[in-house]
């Protein structure tokens, strides 16, 4: 049986969850955004303001694996935070026999993973993207961790997953990619029309430039042709946040 608690419903409002206030007080030393368990409790809220696309991205990366994965097929999560992306999944395969795993870096994440989606077919692990063990696979799913990742580590990264990927099986890649100003200025329209005050928005910024890297969609799709995935193409964008479909 699978029990999702539906974070991205757009049936409810933000307060029926834990509203993102973490920078809004002026804070006079900035720390760099780490997901501890106070990010983890508004995260959901935190995605729904700041990350234009988000819910429409969640549900078509489930449609999109779930017409991929056949019957006892392999799929990862890699960076899987609160489990919106599994969830969709599982709701495209239905009563489908897969192997599902979630991986994030974030302990306190993993907590509210394992509280939204509890099924058999599931599992949760700790582990860095960079290093963590992965079984030959079907469906490898990144959306929105590898911008965590630095730079030089990249390559290494992506050419484990494409060594671990049947002949056949695809990549998801979602990022915040670097687009030009007119974008950067649409993406704080975006979350101050969604509540977010200047303040918020400038803190968050600083919060997030020592942790986050984002490239140019080029620069992603050259490096997905360069270590060997085919067919390596954009298949959703709203403004600066890109995904990106790449066959092993």
């Amino acid at each position: 049986l699978i029990y999702f608690t539906m974070l991205k419903d757009e049936t409810k409002s933000v307060d029926d969850f834990h509203t993102d206030k973490l920078y809004a007080d002026k804070i006079d030393n900035i720390g760099d955004f780490v997901f501890d368990h106070r990010v983890a409790t508004v995260f959901a809220d935190m995605q729904k303001r700041s990350t234009p696309g988000y819910e429409t991205l969640t549900q078509l990366t489930g449609i999109i694996v779930g017409e991929h994965l056949c019957e006892g097929d392999k799929c990862y999560d890699l960076g899987c935070a609160l489990g919106n992306t599994i969830g969709s999944i599982l709701m495209s395969i239905e009563d489908r026999d897969v192997s599902i795993v979630g991986i994030d870096s974030s302990k306190a994440m993993l907590v509210k993973a394992r509280e939204n989606v509890i099924d058999s077919r599931v599992k949760f692990k700790h582990g860095d993207i960079r290093s963590v063990n992965l079984e030959e696979c079907d469906v490898v799913i990144l959306n929105f961790a590898l911008q965590y990742v630095p730079i030089s580590d990249r390559d290494k990264a992506l050419n484990r997953i494409h060594r671990k990927l049947r002949p056949g099986g695809i990549l998801i890649l979602s990022e915040n990619v670097q687009i030009d100003k007119d974008f950067e200025l649409l993406h704080d329209a975006f979350k101050r029309g969604n509540g977010y005050s200047d303040l918020e928005i400038e803190q968050s910024k600083l919060a997030l430039s020592n942790v986050e890297y984002p490239e140019c969609l080029v620069t992603h799709l050259l490096r997905l042709q360069r270590i060997g995935f085919q067919n390596v193409k954009p298949w959703f964008q709203c403004m600066n946040w890109v995904s990106m479909l790449a066959t092993a």
